[in-house]
């Protein structure tokens, strides 16, 4: 960053642990998550209730912060789960739920004052009349429509206070602000109900013969144009692509994470991003259109461009590679503009030898079956390099078993043991009797009342906190604190 910027978020996906870890170890603030339902990603993988839980739980640990994507419109017979939903994730800290549909709004403001509440980008706010509507309702930050300039974002910025999130990267949707109503009417699969079955990446045929994938919108790839957002004040950047998985969500984190810190950044990190999934890319809307919006030809992940076939014979191909290659990197070939084969590499030779890898500018002949075309064009979309370097560790075990914190004070005095719970918001007194003495040497203090009560942790909950306050030269048997502690902790 450079001085007197302000830092935004980086608010990366987090479709499954996975994802989620990779994200936040590799340079995001904040992860959005979806549920198993009502999420506008019904199609990945996504968390269940106890799962999300962890997810909050870990990045807390972490400094960071973890948001509830429950981004649906929700029918009548679904209002009780997703008051379910909202108050677990209240239950755990949630620091802030995306929304779409005004009546979980209500939901929110009046059941659960204290949740933050974003706007989804899918409430279309393009304006700062909007803005200041939504700010006025009590959201804490709305996510801006993806098809606004950067001088349009700049005027909302300077005429609200409300906190602001923008799209950087991934996918966009040919609707506005995805309001998208094509996938309902075709096959009854409503994009916003979390089920688009994505007909826009279709092939149609015009009324004049050609035929092309006319809605297939290019990727988004803001690069340079992040710190432009920084300089005007926007308080989160967003990367989309809860679809994708762990690699792609720590290389894309750390990518503008480097961005936003100043560094210099080379050539060889706008290559990692095409090859860890990329349609064409797009600033738009922040500076000029550098191509067109949609892609013709193909729908999907394109990858790397390293060269073009040089010959064809025996099951094997050959290109002169721009980029090095492992064997079981996945490449995937053009011919006259569409794609007709995808495939890990299970063997390559250079210079006639057999070889693992192969640098950058060397002749490659790489095993395949089948004839492939000359000049047929090579498109790198797998790394295993990127595989390595974008490593995370076991989920399973970076995410504990969430557990509800729980505050603790003991007050032990010739009256007695008094021991207060608290936990979510509520509290309860609890009072023992216990027969006590003057102590004959050293009394009870409060550490030795942390070592009885310490174990209240166990089970369902987490000692967040504990205090104690101990009249002065008094003993309780050991026998009378731990008979407070059990009646206390089965309540």
């Amino acid at each position: 960053m450079f001085a007197g910027e302000k830092r935004p978020q980086i608010v990366a996906p987090a479709g499954d642990p996975a994802a989620l870890v990779a994200a936040l170890r590799y340079g995001a603030d904040a992860v959005y998550i979806g549920l198993k339902e009502f999420s506008a990603r019904m199609h990945a993988e996504n968390f269940a209730v106890p799962a999300f839980q962890s997810a909050v739980a870990y990045a807390h640990r972490l400094g960071k912060k973890a948001y509830l994507a429950l981004n649906t419109l929700f029918k009548d017979d679904e209002v009780s789960r997703v008051i379910e939903a909202s108050a677990s994730a209240d239950l755990c800290g949630v620091d802030g739920i995306i929304i779409q549909d005004i009546g979980l709004y209500g939901i929110l403001r009046r059941y659960f004052p204290s949740v933050r509440i974003h706007a989804s980008t899918q409430m279309a706010c393009y304006t700062l009349d909007g803005a200041r509507q939504l700010a006025d309702m009590g959201f804490s930050r709305v996510v801006l429509a993806r098809e606004l300039s950067l001088e349009e974002i700049r005027t909302i910025r300077e005429g609200t206070a409300v906190e602001l999130e923008v799209f950087v990267h991934g996918a966009l949707c040919y609707s506005m602000s995805g309001l998208c109503l094509l996938s309902s009417h075709i096959g009854g699969r409503s994009g916003n109900r979390g089920r688009c079955a994505q007909p826009c990446r279709r092939r149609y045929r015009a009324e004049d013969g050609r035929a092309g994938h006319y809605f297939s919108m290019n990727d988004l790839c803001a690069g340079g144009s992040a710190r432009d957002l920084a300089r005007i004040g926007i308080d989160a950047l967003k990367i989309e692509g809860r679809m994708k998985g762990a690699t792609y969500a720590g290389a894309v984190s750390a990518y503008y994470r480097d961005l936003l810190d100043g560094k210099e950044m080379e050539a060889e990190r706008d290559r990692e991003l095409k090859i860890i999934f990329s349609r064409e890319s797009v600033r738009d809307y922040y500076g000029s259109r550098s191509r067109a919006l949609t892609e013709l030809d193909h729908p999907g992940n394109v990858g790397l461009f390293i060269g073009e076939v040089s010959g064809s014979a025996c099951g094997r191909f050959t290109l002169t590679t721009a980029h090095a290659l492992e064997v079981r990197d996945g490449l995937q070939l053009f011919y006259e503009n569409r794609p007709i084969a995808a495939f890990s590499i299970a063997g390559m030779s250079v210079s006639g030898k057999k070889t693992f890898e192969a640098p950058a500018g060397v002749e490659v002949s790489i095993a395949h079956n089948g004839d492939v075309p000359s000049r047929a064009r090579v498109y790198l979309v797998s790394s295993q390099r990127l595989n390595k370097a974008y490593a995370v560790p076991d989920p399973a075990r970076e995410l504990c078993p969430y557990r509800i914190p729980l505050d603790c004070r003991v007050a032990a005095s010739a009256a007695g043991i008094d021991v207060d719970l608290s936990a979510c918001g509520r509290g309860k007194r609890y009072h023992f009797d216990a027969p006590h003495a003057a102590a004959a040497r050293k009394g009870l203090d409060e550490e030795m009342l942390r070592g009885y009560f310490s174990r209240l942790g166990g089970g369902a909950f987490e000692l967040r906190s504990f205090s104690a306050a101990v009249e002065q030269g008094i003993f309780i048997p050991p026998t009378e604190l731990n008979k407070a502690r059990r009646e206390a902790a089965a309540d």
